[in-house]
């Protein structure tokens, strides 16, 4: 078996997704809009963390599948 693809747990504090510890990270104006951080990546899967500020942006097409829990604040999701 591929020991990559096993599951397991990974722990952080919580205090390290605090934002003051994420990367920030631009949009493609060059603008912050978001900040991240990765707490696992065996290649097959990354898992981390991030916040977005307000507003919108466009998800084009990709191979790859995103899933998400939002903790705090409001969203909504459109197929447009």
């Amino acid at each position: 078996t591929d020991k990559n693809r096993n599951p397991r747990a990974f722990v952080a504090p919580y205090s390290s997704f605090a934002p003051q510890y994420l990367a920030p990270q631009a949009d493609a104006a060059g603008s912050p809009s978001a900040a991240a951080q990765t707490v696992h990546d065996n290649g097959y899967m990354k898992v981390g963390v991030s916040t977005i500020n307000p507003g919108s942006f466009v998800v084009s097409n990709r191979a790859t599948t995103e899933c998400f829990h939002v903790l705090e604040g409001l969203f909504f999701l459109t197929n447009a």
